[in-house]
């Protein structure tokens, strides 16, 4: 998800003029975690975007029990563990001040693997390859920014690829899914199904490797 920059602005031009009623007034503000969630029984280190100014490291709170979460020496860096039975599914986390706390963010723990979005995977010859069913983190880099990833799957099975962005992450895209054939001809394409957030699924006639792409306006 990305901040606005007007806001950030106003609030720089604002410490400019009033610093010390700020300094001692503000909470920390939290407007992006990368990644957006972690799989049961891991553990991985996820990066607070915001404004993070004053004292470090700040205190965390969450609403799922089976998360721990730590703040790292490095400002803005979190430790989170997932126990193996962590409840699955959307949970908040929130960082806390000595003037206030941050809005809560979503994050997501899962039963499937984690995996990090790797460029270029822009078209289809430069295709992320995945193993098997995942969770990729990601984020559209800039404008006309395309992502493509493949998965083999036997013929009977059911492809089901589903973006989290604009209804719960904030993220400023209106984002469309297709499932492609390997030689990039669309089987399945859809631009809004949860909000404006798509899903496409497709049950797969042969086995093959079969292309999920990711754009946006």
């Amino acid at each position: 998800s990305l901040s606005s920059s007007a806001a950030t602005m106003r609030i720089l031009f604002a410490i400019l003029l009033f610093p010390a009623v700020l300094a001692s007034a503000a909470p920390p503000e939290v407007t992006s975690l990368i990644p957006t969630g972690i799989a049961r029984g891991q553990t991985t280190e996820v990066l607070a975007g915001g404004n993070l100014a004053g004292p470090w490291p700040l205190q965390i709170w969450t609403d799922n029990p089976g998360l721990t979460i730590e703040a790292l020496a490095d400002r803005g860096k979190l430790k989170v563990s997932a126990a193996a039975d962590a409840r699955p599914g959307l949970t908040w986390i929130r960082l806390l001040g000595a003037d206030g706390a941050s809005s809560p963010r979503p994050f997501f723990v899962g039963s499937f693997p984690e995996v990090a979005e790797v460029e270029p995977n822009n078209n289809f010859k430069e295709r992320q390859q995945l193993s098997g069913p995942a969770v990729i983190t990601g984020k559209l880099q800039k404008q006309n920014d395309v992502d493509v990833f493949s998965i083999s799957a036997q013929a009977g099975q059911t492809i089901v690829a589903s973006v989290i962005a604009h209804e719960l992450l904030g993220s400023p895209m209106d984002a469309v899914l297709q499932i492609c054939t390997e030689s990039g001809t669309v089987l399945v394409q859809n631009h809004d199904c949860h909000g404006l957030d798509p899903q496409a699924t497709y049950t797969v006639p042969e086995a093959g490797n079969y292309l999920v792409r990711h754009f946006a306006f």
